[in-house]
């Protein structure tokens, strides 16, 4: 992706990847570009930390669902 060449050569000192199908669905290549032009990115899915992405903050959605479970079933009690 040129863009995020671009980016970095511009001098940015690092990279907020928000959530989206089109990032979602290139999650190694953008990984790969910002390691490659070693920019710092933080991304909102998981997934991307856990293919080498420095840092993710998005919600455990595996977690939320069995605790919405659990909550419902302590509710029909």
């Amino acid at each position: 992706m040129r863009a995020l060449a671009s980016v970095a050569e511009q001098g940015a000192g690092a990279l907020l990847v928000a959530q989206d199908r089109f990032f979602g669905s290139r999650r190694e290549q953008l990984v790969g570009l910002a390691t490659h032009h070693k920019l710092p990115a933080i991304y909102v899915e998981r997934e991307f930390a856990k293919l080498g992405g420095l840092l993710s903050y998005g919600t455990n959605f595996t977690e939320a669902f069995r605790s919405e479970r659990g909550l419902r079933s302590l509710v029909r009690r």
